[in-house]
């Protein structure tokens, strides 16, 4: 992908966001990425400060930024670039629109492959199931009817996934800016499936943005599930039906949701957690602890 000033130039006019600043060192680039995990060739979009300066110091590749970046300008390496702009979110998530160029032909042909190399031979695959070419699926598994695996994804030993469920699929991530159309955020994580996880009927488990979405083992899911991109769910989690999980939670060991629960984004739940019909939570709730209502509150401690 060749990125020079005049392209971004054109960009900034045409969402009336005007650059602030820039710098280039290199016109070609090759992905996006977190800014976690940069490299050189990558793009990425820095909102909030990182913790030390000596991390500024290893960013690589284009950097989206935005004007509170002016001050931490000097930190960075030589071979860095970077782009200051009001809302960096929306003018990566525009770079990605522009520059990605998906073949949907191709793409389905990956699900159609009849010889998957990383699907152990002991697994039970139903036909009607489209398994990307890429998917890992370990020891006696077994995939039913009308299951679909994203690239990407990688499971474990003795996992079921019953009928419709889908695995590894692109999230609902979209950056908005007010008078502009929403953008969608690239997903390029994958989902990890540990060792005997059941997950039921009609689940969404969403691939990760950046990283990965993570399903530790002895995991139990029930049906109609949704847990979004780069959720961790503990071991020996038991997750009851209709329960929604936002993006980027974190759900602990032993823990008990129950049906119909719905948790906000970015939400950290301890070990040992019991959460009641019907709750909605919105907040991080402690290890040890009975919570339930709209919104969710400590009941009581449990053992």
């Amino acid at each position: 992908m060749e990125i020079g000033p005049t392209f971004l130039k054109e960009l900034s006019k045409e969402i009336s966001m005007p650059i602030i600043q820039m710098k280039l060192t290199a016109h070609s680039f090759e992905e996006f990425r977190s800014v976690n995990d940069t490299k050189q060739g990558s793009i990425s979009y820095l909102n909030t400060e990182l913790n030390s300066h000596d991390t500024y110091s290893k960013l690589q590749g284009l950097i989206v930024c935005n004007s509170n970046f002016l001050m931490k300008i000097h930190l960075l390496n030589d071979q860095a670039s970077f782009v200051i702009v009001e809302d960096p979110k929306y003018f990566f998530a525009l770079l990605y629109e522009k520059l990605s160029v998906v073949d949907h032909g191709d793409e389905l042909m990956n699900y159609t492959a009849s010889n998957h190399q990383s699907i152990d031979p002991s697994a039970i695959v139903a036909r009607s199931a489209r398994i990307h070419k890429s998917v890992v699926i370990g020891k006696n598994c077994v995939i039913s009817d009308g299951v679909t695996i994203h690239k990407s994804t990688v499971i474990g030993d003795n996992v079921r996934i019953k009928d419709n469920s889908v695995v590894g699929g692109v999230g609902f991530g979209y950056a908005v800016r007010k008078g502009f159309p929403p953008l969608r955020i690239p997903h390029v994580g994958g989902v990890v499936i540990g060792d005997n996880v059941h997950i039921g009927s009609c689940n969404t488990i969403d691939r990760g943005t950046f990283g990965n979405t993570l399903i530790a083992r002895d995991v139990k899911i029930d049906n109609g599930v949704q847990v979004a991109h780069n959720v961790t769910i503990g071991e020996r989690t038991i997750i009851t039906a209709h329960v929604e999980i936002s993006g980027s939670v974190t759900v602990g060991i032993d823990c008990w949701i129950a049906p119909n629960v719905s948790i906000r984004e970015k939400i950290s739940i301890g070990d040992n957690v019991l959460i009641g019909i019907g709750s909605v939570v919105v907040k991080n709730i402690d290890s040890n602890l009975v919570v339930a209502g709209i919104p969710a509150k400590p009941i009581r401690n449990q053992n």
